[in-house]
């Protein structure tokens, strides 16, 4: 499974489509670039789609040299009409934009449906396209408009809902995460129940760490020092994972591990490398999924109810400089899933705070 890239500046404007966004990665870009961050997630989907595709970010109007990009390849100047030649590549630029509102109102959006037909329609007039928008919304009439992007879960939901009597909730919610990790679109397909698969029998349950990934990034727009951000995430793992009570992390300082900050009950102070669960992950410098704390060789028991346990290492300069631990009173909690989504988020620590 292709995993989703980093939204950055250097990202084509067709990949960047393919996948699903959520507003907050959104906004950050924007403000990382310069580019406006108001109105709802569409909006500013577009115009993160317009800055990947031409580098315009959206403020102002275009003159001098931006307005080479009024619908034709780069570097070529021309006065957009009805009568105007559909280009290849032609780019969804400001002035491009423009036109078609004169031409159809204020209401006007690049869609993505919309914007395939252009890239498909080459050769073609602008008047044409101005009459295949047209279209695109009288379908939308018909029940086939295209999908706000901040109602695509409620519309997954109900989908899902119409196609498999007795599932659950949780069991939506597992499909629409699975979903929202494939690039495409983001409807309701029966090969989604793919997600489901390797939890059949299985209790563990899902956690969005995409969404904690992006929680953690903009608290940390606030301050990056690593006593902050390690609380933060400590705090937004211990309430959105379910079947948790303790996660927190351990600095290194010599030759053992020292509390730092962490939800739940009181827990050890001082770790030497080596010993325990966490000692072990940092000594071996890989993840710890222990799914019996009891069956584990030189356990150290914190608290007597915790029954599972993972720990991952987190590093500065390719040496292991923190841990990451979370502890369940359930046994076998932690999967592959977690395991993954939790190594992603500890990435993105390592690039906050080191």
């Amino acid at each position: 499974m292709d995993r989703r890239p980093e939204l950055n500046k250097h990202l084509d404007r067709d990949t960047f489509l393919k996948w699903y966004w959520l507003k907050e990665e959104l906004v950050r870009f924007c403000k990382e670039n310069g580019i406006p961050s108001t109105g709802g997630k569409q909006e500013v989907a577009e115009r993160v789609a317009l800055f990947l595709d031409t580098g315009e970010t959206g403020r102002g109007d275009l003159k001098g040299e931006k307005a080479k990009h009024a619908g034709s390849p780069r570097g070529k100047s021309v006065s957009v009409t009805p009568d105007s030649i559909i280009e290849p590549d032609a780019l969804c630029s400001q002035a491009l934009r423009s036109f078609f509102k004169e031409q159809l109102g204020g209401s006007f959006s690049f869609s993505v449906p919309f914007q395939k037909w252009l890239k498909d329609n080459a050769g073609k007039t602008y008047g044409d396209a101005v009459e295949a928008y047209r279209e695109f919304k009288k379908a939308g009439i018909r029940g086939e408009k295209e999908i706000g992007r901040q109602f695509e879960y409620n519309t997954y939901v109900r989908d899902f809902f119409l196609n498999n009597k007795g599932r659950s909730l949780s069991d939506a919610i597992a499909c629409w995460k699975y979903k929202k990790s494939l690039p495409g679109n983001n409807r309701y397909e029966d090969a989604d129940l793919a997600a489901l698969q390797d939890n059949e029998g299985s209790e563990i349950p899902v956690t969005d760490y995409q969404l904690i990934i992006a929680q953690t990034r903009s608290l940390a727009e606030i301050s990056s020092d690593p006593i902050p951000v390690m609380a933060n995430v400590s705090a937004l793992l211990f309430n959105s994972m379910p079947d948790v009570n303790w996660a927190g992390f351990y600095t290194v300082s010599g030759e053992a591990l020292l509390l730092g900050p962490f939800q739940g009950k009181a827990a050890c102070v001082k770790i030497q490398k080596g010993r325990g669960v966490c000692g072990t992950a940092w000594a071996e410098d890989r993840i710890q999924v222990v799914p019996d704390v009891h069956a584990f060789p030189g356990h150290i028991a914190c608290d007597s109810e915790s029954r599972s346990e993972i720990v991952l290492p987190v590093h500065r300069d390719g040496q292991v400089a923190a841990v990451l631990d979370i502890d369940s009173p359930v046994t076998d909690r932690f999967g592959k899933a977690d395991a993954e989504g939790l190594a992603l988020l500890v990435r993105a620590i390592e690039e906050i705070i080191y």
